[in-house]
């Protein structure tokens, strides 16, 4: 299944798209900085749909959270990342070359109702996708908000892309052995 991710920010119109965002930047530079206090969405697309989520988080910390995550998946391990502000949560189960991924309502310990059932993309797709939406949010918060490097969210997505990328490069390297 044809897999990509992207992001929503929450602001005063209510959630608009990455590509919205960048295109209007100064029209939402108050929505974007401080980056501390910015909220917003992950969005997963299936063959190039997207996935009907309804939720609202503290972005960059739900952005390094999903990196990590994936990461760990990739390597092998189930992760479920729960939402802070809803009983949500995004499920990451290893299948192989592919990655399960789901969101469901509960906790990590108990599934009530999936939202989306647990659907198959590659780990190639997942990894991408995660690191390049990572890549954009980190150039837009540059763009809008200046000097970002001392907020800690930002600190931290930053380190999460960059263990990411090095586990990402690491396993492309081990698989073309």
């Amino acid at each position: 299944m044809k897999f990509s991710l992207d992001y929503k920010v929450s602001a005063q119109e209510g959630k608009v798209s990455s590509e919205q965002v960048l295109q209007n930047i100064d029209r939402y530079r108050g929505d974007l900085c401080p980056p501390e206090q910015l909220e917003g969405s992950l969005v997963l697309f299936l063959e190039g749909k997207e996935v009907p989520l309804d939720y609202s988080e503290p972005l960059l910390r739900l952005m390094a959270v999903w990196l990590r995550k994936a990461m760990w998946a990739m390597g092998g391990d189930t992760e479920t990342l729960a939402l802070r502000n809803s009983e949500e949560c995004f499920g990451l189960i290893p299948a192989g070359s592919s990655v399960e991924v789901s969101f469901f309502t509960g906790t990590e310990e108990e599934i009530e109702e999936f939202v989306l059932t647990p659907t198959k993309i590659q780990v190639s797709q997942l990894m991408t996708s995660s690191l390049s939406t990572a890549e954009r949010m980190i150039a837009m918060l540059e763009q809008a908000c200046g000097k970002v490097d001392e907020d800690d969210d930002f600190q931290d997505l930053r380190i999460a892309l960059g263990e990411a990328r090095k586990a990402w490069h690491d396993k492309e390297l081990h698989e073309r052995r």
